[in-house]
């Protein structure tokens, strides 16, 4: 290569690989174009992607070929049930949940996802300057307005129901 651009200096174009990309170069090796040159090494950058996706493919298949070559074969009626863990099930598989589960997972869900803008936030900070801060700040004020409303509600609450007259409430401030 150094040698191409001491002699074909002032009418070279380096490639992608580094020759020099004349089509009609003194030297063999760099008679190739800058098609050829770029198309070779547009192929060498899928190689590494089509080799792991190969090696990944044929390790699912053997373990999923192993697993039914190598596994149990039971046919016992504890097996076929839904729940199937071995064991002959006790009772009714239909527990009813309190509605209370759901509306937690969801809260649980909804500020988790928060928090994922939060350490993205917290990641590019410098990045971000004063109006990040001052965004971030906003965010932060709306999901404690967000909080404080489900707790006044009560919708955190998981106990039985405080009944609450309208006038106790009124005497009692």
């Amino acid at each position: 290569m150094l040698g191409c651009r001491r002699r074909c200096a002032g009418r070279r174009l380096i490639g992608v690989s580094g020759r020099c990309g004349l089509i009609r170069c003194q030297y063999p090796r760099h008679q190739r174009g800058f098609a050829d040159v770029n198309n070779a090494a547009a192929g060498y950058d899928l190689l590494p992607l089509v080799v792991y996706s190969a090696l990944a493919f044929a390790l699912v298949g053997i373990m999923v070929g192993l697993s039914y070559v190598l596994g149990p074969r039971l046919g016992r009626r504890a097996n076929l049930l839904p729940f199937e863990s071995g064991i002959m099930p006790l009772g009714d598989t239909k527990v009813r949940f309190p509605v209370q589960f759901y509306l937690v997972a969801m809260f649980f869900v909804i500020f988790d996802l928060e928090m994922v803008f939060i350490f993205a936030w917290a990641v590019a900070l410098r990045a971000a300057g004063w109006t990040g801060y001052i965004a971030m700040l906003g965010f932060l004020i709306l999901l404690l307005i967000a909080l404080a409303y489900l707790w006044r509600s009560g919708a955190l609450e998981w106990g039985p129901q405080k009944r609450r007259l309208p006038a106790a409430r009124a005497r009692a401030s």
